[in-house]
């Protein structure tokens, strides 16, 4: 019989504050006040770094986030 590990989501992890401080494709675009399109626009141009735990779970830092805001790319 095999064993099947079980992960927390990064937004549900009680230990990882970096999880707590991303958001998904969705959530990003509402605070920059653009389209998830958009979004997705920048990560596949590099201007917005993200975080892949697997092909379906992408998480943007909060940081890449405030760095856009700041650089008034939005």
């Amino acid at each position: 019989m095999q064993t099947i590990a079980h992960t927390t989501p990064p937004n549900q992890n009680t230990a990882g504050v970096s999880a707590a401080r991303s958001f998904n494709y969705k959530q990003a675009a509402e605070r920059l006040g653009v389209s998830v399109i958009t979004v997705r626009r920048w990560v596949a141009a590099k201007r917005l770094r993200v975080q892949r735990y697997s092909t379906t779970c992408v998480r943007i830092p909060i940081e890449e986030i405030e760095r856009l805001e700041k650089e008034a790319l939005v």
